[in-house]
């Protein structure tokens, strides 16, 4: 064997080495939440449903801990939650494709009843707190979207030249 062929052979070996534990590691795991590491469509990531329901009953929970709601008023909100959270999931799986008007209403619908729901079980001065945090919420949301409230939509915010 020539000392060229040995000096190849011994590069070849050595990409090999430094590459074989690279390649046996596999892709890296999904963050936590996101189903199969998928994107969810364009430029949207898809959340495990389960991770999704948990998030939503946190993020309560932050807010009627911010409304100073009693036991009692926690116990009727988590209980509707649950309700509306397993049809909710049932209908996602059930519609999925499905136009996106369509979806829209749907949830517009479930957004009025359990503003609805809210109103029924809050004081006065509860509720109005309540809808405040959630124009913020959706004005926060909607902030960051092109040509959403807030959002200008032409070029530059709006501005003409």
């Amino acid at each position: 064997m020539t000392p060229r062929f040995l000096v190849s052979l011994f590069i070849g070996a050595c990409v090999l080495a430094t590459a074989a534990p690279a390649l046996a590691q596999g892709p890296p795991p999904p963050r936590q939440g996101v189903q199969g590491g998928r994107m969810g469509g364009p430029g949207g990531m898809r959340m495990d449903p389960k991770a999704m329901e948990a998030a939503r009953m946190k993020r309560m929970e932050e807010e009627l801990t911010k409304l100073h709601a009693s036991k009692s008023q926690k116990e009727k909100v988590f209980a509707y939650m649950k309700r509306t959270g397993a049809q909710r999931q049932a209908y996602m799986k059930s519609h999925q494709g499905m136009d996106r008007d369509a979806m829209r209403k749907q949830f517009e619908k479930w957004r009025d009843e359990m503003t609805a729901f809210m109103k029924r079980t809050l004081s006065g001065k509860q509720f109005k707190q309540y809808q405040a945090d959630m124009e913020a919420a959706r004005k926060a949301r909607m902030g960051g979207m092109r040509g959403g409230p807030g959002g200008g939509g032409g070029p530059r915010g709006g501005k003409a030249g």
